[in-house]
């Protein structure tokens, strides 16, 4: 037998059955019970069959509409059931090339070649930099070349 077998059997054994509710399982009707429950069926189909109708308005049925799902309920439901079909059967996926050092040696090389030109950015002497003034130049006209422009014209 499988384990699950046997633990299930092992379950069963050990129950307490201690906690089980009891069930209060209804008695048959006496006569005279009987005899009433009759008398008020017999009075209500009494009342059902005496009833006056012309007092009601007669409606006409409708129409049984069929609703049926929109198109974006319709593509929602396939795309899920694709998806969960897809998860259930498993999908073939693409296969990937991870691009990694060919060797250690290869890895040892770029860092040392990081480590250099982070060394090279410290060690950069910023005094060796010819010093550069910023000339600024302004095309717009001035003031009074406006009013000389607007005299002319």
């Amino acid at each position: 037998m499988d384990m699950l077998t046997i633990k299930h059997l092992k379950d069963i054994g050990e129950f307490d059955h201690a906690n089980l509710t009891p069930v209060k399982v209804p008695e048959p009707l006496s006569g005279p019970e009987i005899v009433k429950q009759e008398t008020w069926r017999n009075r209500i189909a009494e009342e059902l069959r005496s009833f006056d109708r012309s007092g009601l308005k007669l409606i006409p049925p409708r129409k049984q509409e069929t609703l049926l799902p929109s198109q974006s309920t319709i593509t929602a439901e396939k795309q899920h059931l694709s998806l969960m079909t897809g998860l259930i059967s498993g999908v073939e996926l693409n296969k990937t090339k991870t691009k990694e050092p060919v060797s250690p040696f290869d890895l040892a090389r770029l860092e040392r070649i990081k480590d250099q030109v982070e060394e090279d950015i410290h060690s950069f002497d910023r005094g060796r930099l010819t010093p550069v003034v910023t000339e600024l130049r302004c095309f717009l006209p001035g003031a009074e070349e406006l009013i000389l422009e607007r005299e002319e014209n």
